[in-house]
């Protein structure tokens, strides 16, 4: 018997894949259907470590990946957000922080299309590592950010 087209499972992944000559990381995004067969993985980074978490599907069938990138600052890793298409291709892709340390591990897509995603942050001036929750607009935009 047929199952019922709602019974259809996405099976995403993220986290990161070392570069070929062993140096850094990049972030890794891959889809898998019911069955667990690999129908694409895609790397995204340039020349730091980036690395991925908790993927979510978004409205428009797409993928959005919190995480964080060494490849945008000197010294530190920044918040980092991609927004890909349904095939894994990137969109868009931003990073977000100050002059230390961030790093995001979470995000959601509200009812508006905008984005909520939360870390860490060790930059602004905080006592230590503090929560740090940052919202978007649809393109990765920042409206708000919190650190408590």
């Amino acid at each position: 018997m047929m199952r019922p087209l709602s019974w259809l499972v996405i099976i995403i992944l993220a986290g990161c894949a070392d570069r070929y000559d062993g140096n850094e990381s990049e972030a890794l995004l891959v889809k898998v259907n019911e069955t667990g067969q690999l129908q694409w993985a895609k790397t995204y980074g340039n020349h730091g470590t980036e690395v991925a978490f908790m993927p979510e599907e978004t409205s428009d069938s797409g993928f959005v990946i919190a995480g964080y990138s060494g490849s945008f600052s000197q010294y530190y890793n920044d918040g980092y957000l991609i927004k890909t298409d349904a095939s894994g291709d990137i969109q868009w892709s931003k990073v977000y922080g100050g002059s230390n340390e961030e790093k995001m591990d979470c995000i959601l897509q509200d009812t508006l299309n905008s984005y909520v995603f939360c870390g860490y942050t060790s930059s602004f001036d905080v006592q230590g590592p503090a929560i740090y929750v940052v919202k978007t607009d649809s393109v990765g935009n920042t409206g708000d950010d919190d650190r408590y």
